[in-house]
């Protein structure tokens, strides 16, 4: 292969002068092998019952299909909620092929989450933003999902929860809406 020295100035077109795929062992590990997001920019509401947990959020789900089963998958999400009753604040928990995944050990009657709820100010006008990033092992090559749970810790009775608005939604520039992501990026190992 002949090696041509560039001059000040002088560009090579890459894109046509090189060709062929650098093989994903060839890179170090921690190196990023793909990255896959989905991002949420409009509402959503769910009644949940007591202690109970929400079904996927519609729209705000990101596959993947890892390279290597000895990948590690980062998963990143930011969540911007509301609900109602006493306190504005909701709980999350992130799911793969709908397993709940990263979440706290179960202690008592204390409920499992991977972002857990924060108590505050009882407010219908303001929305409160969320995020979590953790970490597991991809353990195979097949296409896998990860999506977001809402969750409702109260233990009386059902709440209603919203994503990207907050509980009151008046249509006035007092009133915002936001977007929600869901990332996963895996990462050789």
């Amino acid at each position: 292969m002949a090696l041509t020295r560039l001059g000040l100035n002088q560009a090579i077109n890459l894109a046509t002068n090189v060709t062929g795929t650098l093989a994903t062992s060839n890179l170090p590990n921690g190196s990023v092998l793909q990255v896959v997001s989905t991002t949420k920019t409009d509402t959503y509401s769910e009644t949940i019952s007591a202690r109970g947990t929400g079904s996927d959020i519609t729209g705000l789900t990101a596959t993947i299909t890892p390279t290597s089963a000895s990948s590690k998958l980062l998963a990143y999400a930011t969540l911007n909620t509301s609900r109602e009753g006493p306190h504005a604040y909701a709980n999350f928990i992130i799911h793969r092929d709908g397993s709940s995944i990263l979440v706290g050990d179960s202690a008592g009657s204390r409920l499992p989450v991977t972002v857990g709820d924060n108590l505050g100010v009882s407010s219908s006008t303001s929305m409160f933003n969320t995020f979590s990033f953790g970490q597991v092992d991809a353990s195979s090559t097949s296409s896998t999902t990860f999506s977001l749970r809402l969750e409702n810790s109260g233990s009386s009775g059902s709440q209603t929860f919203y994503v990207n608005r907050s509980v009151t939604d008046t249509d006035a520039n007092s009133f915002t809406r936001a977007i929600s992501t869901i990332m996963v990026m895996e990462v050789s190992a």
